[in-house]
C-alpha cells in the first residue's frame, strides 16, 4: 500500500462503506484521498465567499485521478467582536480551530490537503495545522482581500494620516467614529463610511496580519507563487484555488517515500555505503523500506513489481511441504507436482487449501497442463539437482513466473549462476544458517542488546543482524551522526512501538528500540561492537 488512506482501509473495514454512505463510489476507495479544509461560513467577509473556492479546489483533485472530501472550520472576526466580550475568544478560537482540524485530518486519514483561509486568525491557525500535520502534503489557498471604497468628492478627508484620502478602508472606522463623537463630522458622514467601508468579501484591505500571514505562506512555499493579496474579486483567484488542487495531486502522488540503500555489489565486491557512494551503472543495490511502501519505490526506479498470487511447486517432500504450508495460510494458490501417488495422498490430507497433482515433474507437457505459464512463481524442489536445473530452465523460457532452484551440492557455483535458473537454495547452507543464527541469538546477560536476528547476504559477505537495545547502551548517548561506528557498519532500521524508522543522523536510538545494522564486518555479537572504543 503506497498511500496512507489505503493503509487505513485495510486497518478499518467499516472506512469503505461509511464513505459510500456519502456517495462515494467503488473507485473513489483506492484514490488518493484529498482533504478540502477551510473557514467557510456566515462569520465575517473574510470567510464567507470561500465556499467557491472550496469548490474549484475540489473539481480539481476529483479531475486529477484524487477524491477531495470537504472539511469545515469557520472563524470568528476580531473587528465584529470588537467592543464586548467577545474579543476575549480571539486567540483561544485560533488554537480551537488548529485542535479541530488536526483532529479531522487524523481521525479520517488523508494523502494530502489544501486548506483555504483569509484573516488574521484562520491562515496562521492553517499554517499551524500543518506543522501538527507532518506527514500530510498540504498546500494554502487565499480568498484574498477586499476591495476598497472610492470616496466621493464631498466624503474625501484631507487627513494626513490617511496614505490615500480617497479610499475608504475598515481600519479607518475607528477614527471616524471618534470624529463623529467629538463634533468633527456628522453622524450621517459616519454612516455612510461604515455602509461603505467593506464593499466586497475578502480579507480586510490594509497591511494587518491577515495580509501578512498570506505573505508569509507564500514565502513559506504553501501557496502559489504570487496568489497572496490577489483581490477577492479577481477572477483569477477562482484559477488559482484550481491550480492549488491540481498542485497538491502532482505532490500527493510523488510524495516522498522514506528508504535507505544499505548494500551495494560491485564487481563481485560488497560496498556499504554512506553519504558520499555514488551509484555506478552495473551496480546490484539492496534497499530498506517499509514493505508498505515498497510498491510506489519500485515504480519510482522503474522496475515492475507484481504480486505473488499463485505458485506452483515441483516437488512434495518435507520443504516442499513447509513452503506450502506458510504460502496457504498467506492465502496464497498454490499447486505441487509430486510422483510419489501415496506421499500425494498425504499431501492430500495435510494441506486441504492446496491442489496436488499426481505426476511426472518433468513432463514438459504436463507443466503446460498444469500451468507453468500462467503462474506467478516456479519452485524447483526434487532431490535431483539436473531436474530441478531443467525444470528452472524450462520454466524461464515459457513462463514470466519468479523461479527458484533448489541445489542440493553447492558445486559449480559459478556454472549454476550463469544459468537462468532463478534465485538459488541450498539445503545445507540453510541448516548451516539455522544453526549459526541460534547460537548467535543465545541471551547474554552482560551485553548492552541481544541478538533477535541473523541473515546473511550477498553470498555471505554481508550480514543483517537484529538486536533489542538494553538500558545504559552507548548507542543512547547521542544522535546516530555523533556515534563513532566502524566503517562497513550501516545502521539501517529502528523498530519502535511497532513502527519502523528509517533513520537519519538526527534519530536517537532509545532504550527497548530493535535496531538492525547491515554490515561486512561479520560476526558482531553486541551492539556496542559495532562503535570504535
Amino acid at each position: 500500500m503506497e498511500l496512507r488512506s489505503q493503509e487505513v482501509r485495510t486497518l478499518a473495514p467499516e472506512n469503505d462503506p461509511l464513505k459510500m454512505g456519502m456517495g462515494w463510489k467503488v473507485e473513489d476507495l483506492s484514490k488518493p484521498q484529498i482533504m478540502v479544509e477551510s473557514t467557510f461560513g456566515d462569520s465575517h467577509p473574510g470567510s464567507a465567499h470561500l465556499d467557491q473556492f472550496v469548490k474549484e479546489a475540489v473539481q480539481a483533485v476529483n479531475d486529477n485521478g484524487g477524491k477531495a472530501a470537504r472539511y469545515f472550520a469557520t472563524d470568528m472576526c476580531d473587528g465584529i467582536a470588537q467592543g464586548h466580550d467577545g474579543i476575549n475568544y480571539s486567540l483561544p478560537h485560533r488554537d480551537a480551530i488548529v485542535n479541530l482540524v488536526e483532529a479531522q485530518a487524523n481521525a479520517s486519514v488523508y494523502d494530502g490537503g489544501v486548506f483555504i483561509a483569509s484573516c488574521d486568525k484562520s491562515v496562521p491557525a492553517m499554517l499551524m495545522s500543518i506543522g501538527r500535520l507532518k506527514d500530510m502534503s498540504a498546500i494554502v489557498v487565499t480568498g484574498g482581500v477586499m476591495e476598497a471604497h472610492t470616496l466621493p468628492k464631498e466624503y474625501v478627508v484631507n487627513d494626513p494620516a490617511c496614505a490615500i484620502n480617497e479610499l475608504l478602508t475598515l481600519e479607518q472606522i475607528g477614527k471616524f467614529d471618534a470624529w463623529e463623537k467629538t463634533g468633527v463630522i456628522p453622524n450621517s458622514q459616519l454612516d455612510y463610511y461604515k455602509h461603505n467601508a467593506c464593499p466586497s468579501c475578502g480579507a480586510c484591505s490594509f497591511m494587518g496580519t491577515a495580509s501578512t500571514m498570506q505573505i508569509m505562506a507564500e514565502a513559506l512555499g504553501l501557496m502559489l507563487p504570487g496568489t497572496a493579496l490577489m483581490p477577492a474579486t479577481a477572477p483569477e483567484l477562482k484559477q488559482a484555488a484550481y491550480d492549488a488542487g491540481k498542485q497538491l495531486m502532482e505532490v500527493a502522488k510523488t510524495s516522498p517515500v522514506p528508504f535507505l540503500l544499505s548494500i551495494i555489489i560491485r564487481n563481485k565486491s560488497v560496498l556499504i555505503p554512506n553519504g558520499s557512494t555514488v551509484l555506478n551503472g552495473g551496480d546490484r543495490i539492496s534497499l530498506i523500506l517499509d514493505m508498505n511502501h515498497m510498491g510506489t519505490v519500485m515504480r519510482r526506479i522503474g522496475i515492475q513489481t507484481k504480486p505473488i498470487k499463485s505458485v506452483m511447486i515441483i516437488g512434495g517432500d518435507t520443504m516442499g511441504y513447509y513452503l506450502a504450508r506458510k504460502l496457504t495460510e498467506a492465502h496464497i494458490k498454490v499447486k505441487i507436482i509430486e510422483q510419489d501417488r501415496s506421499r500425494c495422498i498425504e499431501l492430500s490430507d495435510l494441506l486441504p487449501r492446496a491442489t496436488i497433482i499426481n505426476g511426472i515433474p518433468t513432463d514438459e507437457r504436463l507443466l503446460l497442463e498444469e500451468g507453468i505459464s500462467s503462474t506467478d512463481a516456479v519452485c524447483a524442489l526434487l532431490k535431483s539437482d539436473v531436474e530441478n536445473i531443467m525444470i528452472a530452465v524450462f520454466a524461464s523460457k515459457r513462463s514470466p513466473a519468479k523461479v527458484i532452484t533448489r541445489i542440493n551440492k553447492a558445486t559449480f557455483g559459478g556454472v549454476i549462476n550463469e544459468l537462468p535458473i532463478g534465485s538459488v537454495i541450498t539445503p545445507k547452507s540453510l541448516t548451516a544458517e539455522s544453526i549459526i543464527r541460534y547460537v548467535r541469538t543465545m541471551r547474554r546477560p552482560n551485553m548492552d542488546s541481544n541478538i533477535e536476528y541473523v541473515y546473511r547476504l550477498a553470498g555471505g559477505m554481508v550480514e543483517a543482524v537484529s538486536f533489542t537495545i538494553k538500558s545504559g547502551c552507548r548507542l543512547t548517548e547521542a544522535p546516530i551522526r555523533s556515534l563513532p561506528i566502524h566503517k562497513g557498519i550501516l545502521i539501517s532500521a529502528i523498530i519502535r512501538n511497532n513502527s519502523v524508522i528509517i533513520p537519519s543522523g538526527q534519530d536517537h536510538i532509545l532504550p527497548g528500540d530493535e535496531v538492525i545494522i547491515v554490515t561486512t564486518r561479520c560476526g558482531i555479537s553486541d551492539i556496542s561492537d559495532i562503535l570504535k572504543q
